[in-house]
């Protein structure tokens, strides 16, 4: 695999019937949904599977067994348990926002081209249960703004409360709160947050403390998403009308359109800084798997 392999190339391939390039000038917003690896790349799905096959969980003696799908609909089929029913899982997107950062901070098209050229690639991708209301969907929108960091920090809330169903204890959504409790069966497979993590190769976006990095507050100095938290309660701004957690709206601050554009940008370079290490970590995996199951014995 490549560590640089955008899978926007693969569905214009698949769509082109020939090889295909995606270039980020040429890129449209408005025809976005077309280009979309989570629905149309079989690449992708063979990656993840040949990454997270045979993965194990920490110290849980599970391993998690998968194989890509590619029929009508691309999906993983994944078991933690030899004996168990596969479930389906579906990629998700883990970059930045190219809605929010074309509809409300207007970057343009080649702008928002040149960000999915580095965030499509393999680390920018994770999983979750497929279904109706899934955490992909709870995760978008007003709110959460497809945010991974306040995604994992709601699945770390609900470790912590132990699932406890109630919207009294969610953090930053209820509606994802509530979701990730309805799949806690998946979660509690991983007994714990840092085997969830480390499973899913998230270790950079977390402190050696394993608290969850705030990518929209980080810049020279590592704020959490907890510190965020508290800086926006400061301001009395937690509100969905202030969009206080979209970066460059957060804080209660009144920005110009190019401070709230450079604002975001650090959200975004913060991202694709962490999905390229990831991408980075997920390789490594697969080479060190095949050292220990091929190197031959001395």
């Amino acid at each position: 695999m490549d560590k640089n392999y955008c899978y926007i190339d693969d569905v214009l391939s698949q769509k082109k019937g020939k090889e295909e390039k995606f270039d980020p000038e040429k890129y449209d917003f408005k025809n976005d949904t077309s280009l979309d690896p989570d629905m149309y790349s079989p690449k992708l799905y063979e990656d993840l599977a040949a990454v997270f096959s045979g993965r194990k969980i920490g110290d849980t003696g599970k391993t998690f067994l998968c194989f890509s799908e590619n029929n009508k609909e691309y999906v993983l089929q994944g078991k933690f348990e030899e004996n168990a029913d596969y479930t389906q899982f579906g990629s998700d997107y883990i970059g930045p926002s190219i809605n929010w950062a074309y509809n409300k901070l207007q970057f343009a098209d080649n702008k928002c081209g040149a960000i999915l050229k580095q965030a499509r690639t393999l680390g920018g991708h994770t999983f979750w249960i497929r279904k109706t209301g899934s955490i992909n969907q709870r995760k978008g929108g007003k709110g959460i703004y497809d945010r991974i960091d306040l995604t994992l920090d709601e699945i770390k809330n609900a470790y912590d409360k132990q699932f406890a169903c109630g919207n009294a204890n969610a953090k930053h959504s209820d509606g994802l709160y509530q979701e990730i409790c309805i799949e806690q069966e998946f979660f509690q497979t991983f007994e714990n947050f840092k085997n969830f993590i480390d499973f899913f190769f998230f270790q950079d976006f977390m402190t050696p403390k394993y608290e969850v990095i705030s990518l929209s507050l980080s810049d020279k100095k590592i704020v959490t998403i907890a510190e965020e938290d508290g800086k926006i309660k400061e301001c009395g701004n937690v509100n969905l009308e202030n969009n206080c957690y979209l970066p460059g709206h957060q804080l209660g601050k009144t920005l110009n359109d190019e401070e709230r554009k450079n604002a975001y940008q650090q959200y975004v370079d913060n991202c694709l800084y962490r999905i390229e290490k990831r991408t980075q970590r997920m390789l490594n995996s697969i080479s060190t798997r095949k050292k220990a199951v091929f190197s031959p014995s001395i």
